[in-house]
């Protein structure tokens, strides 16, 4: 392969135009107390000892490859780019990392699919060297604007043409590359171009247990952080810690619902401690398989988590608040747009054994738009209730939902009701559904 492609020319040409341009416009000084700031940043223990561990991986990485003769000198370039571009990415972007549940199997399929389809295809065939100079700024360009209005419902149009505009650059740039490749099919399928196409597939595959361990470590460490406050002897704070790896051990999910459980009350003792660590495991059992719950006494509460999550109403785990007082909740969906947009949740209260009431809030805060947040939660409502009773909602309740007005009543041994709270500082209110166990 060539040592530079026309879009790495490219890319030099512009980032030795932009530190001529910088220093021509004596911006340097600026420009170096960012980069001293970032310095400081980077030097942290928290950001240097992950990195230097991860070079280390890597180094050991390709000496492996190396030793096994499937690495060779010229594959250089795409590793090191592969190290700067993917590894480094990734490292930065380990506190995201850490909280998304399905990132390893999400790994794998991107690897696959898109470093092909990008790294091989488009990249393999790049653009001449006029158009590159062309195409690079231009993408750079519309890369940042992108950046600086995302986030800000105001630019939601400057968003879409953006990326409107960058998909159908895309686009050219891939018919060009797919034109190519009908008419040079012989360099594509070559062995070099198979290596190409190999190595990085294998560095980020290899990358995912030195990712599976700090994502581990990360989670970890955000749980401990908070034993701090609940746990005061140091002593049982370090045996809880030690418990607790041997407890849950790669279940990270579980260790921070243990993590949520201790906070709300004091531990003191070793007898406490185990008390909450054989409690979350034998919960974590029972909800593998719980019992089922009389229609008399209320629902289970497992099941009445999931009623409305087709409709984006997920709520998180059934938790004890302590008296055999358990509660779950979704979070609050914003329903449009605007500086304090309207909001929905749903929540269930109950004990132990069963869910008692099964509620939604709508949060008005931009009460000019109460009609469409209103028929949402009218909707939202008749799906509640469906779900819960088995039967539609009496249409005297879905009027006063979307009236907004205040209704009770009592239906196959359970109480409706519909009530509406105005905030002190009158600007807004809240609009409450409620289905629960005749009390």
């Amino acid at each position: 392969m060539d040592l530079l492609s026309n879009r790495e020319i490219a890319i030099i040409f512009w980032l030795i135009v932009l530190i001529g341009f910088l220093y021509r416009k004596n911006a340097f000084e600026s420009a170096s107390s960012i980069l001293s700031s970032s310095a400081n940043i980077f030097l942290s223990p928290q950001i240097l000892v992950p990195f230097f561990l991860m070079v280390l991986y890597f180094c050991s990485m390709i000496f492996a490859l190396w030793e096994m003769g499937v690495w060779e000198s010229n594959y250089l370039k795409n590793t090191l780019f592969w190290f700067f571009f993917v590894g480094l990415s990734t490292l930065f972007r380990m506190n995201k990392i850490a909280d998304q549940k399905n990132y390893f199997s999400d790994a794998l399929k991107v690897n696959v699919k898109i470093i092909f389809f990008i790294e091989i295809v488009i990249n393999f065939y790049g653009l001449p060297l006029y158009m590159e100079f062309i195409f690079v700024p231009v993408t750079a360009l519309l890369g940042a604007m992108l950046a600086m209005a995302e986030g800000d419902e105001k630019n939601k149009a400057a968003v879409s043409f953006i990326l409107y505009l960058m998909g159908f650059m895309g686009l050219l740039v891939t018919a060009y590359a797919f034109y190519q490749l009908i008419f040079d099919t012989g360099e594509f399928f070559s062995a070099a171009t198979l290596a190409d196409v190999i190595l990085p597939i294998a560095l980020s595959t290899l990358f995912l247990p030195f990712v599976f361990v700090l994502r581990l470590y990360i989670r970890y460490q955000r749980a401990f952080i908070g034993l701090k406050t609940t746990i005061s002897k140091t002593w049982l704070r370090w045996y809880a810690k030690t418990l607790a790896m041997l407890f849950f051990r790669f279940d990270v999910d579980l260790l921070d619902r243990w993590k949520n459980s201790v906070i709300r009350c004091d531990t003191k003792s070793i007898k406490e401690l185990h008390f909450s660590l054989f409690g979350m495991k034998k919960l974590a059992k029972y909800e593998m398989n719980p019992d089922r719950v009389n229609f008399a006494v209320g629902w289970s509460p497992y099941e009445a988590k999931d009623f409305l999550v087709s409709d984006g109403l997920k709520t998180g785990y059934y938790t004890d608040l302590g008296n055999d007082e358990w509660f779950a909740s979704s979070n609050l969906v914003e329903l449009e747009g605007g500086i304090m947009p309207n909001n929905i949740a749903y929540y269930i209260d109950g004990n132990s054994h069963a869910a008692k009431c099964l509620k939604l809030c709508l949060n008005m805060n931009e009460p000019t738009s109460a009609s469409s947040a209103h028929n949402e939660l009218a909707w939202l409502a008749r799906r509640l209730y469906k779900e819960a009773v088995g039967s539609e909602l009496p249409e005297e309740y879905e009027k006063a939902v979307i009236a907004g007005d205040t209704k009770f009543g009592d239906i196959k041994s359970r109480n409706i009701e519909v009530s509406r709270e105005e905030w002190p500082s009158g600007n807004g209110y809240s609009l409450r559904f409620e289905v629960s166990t005749e009390k």
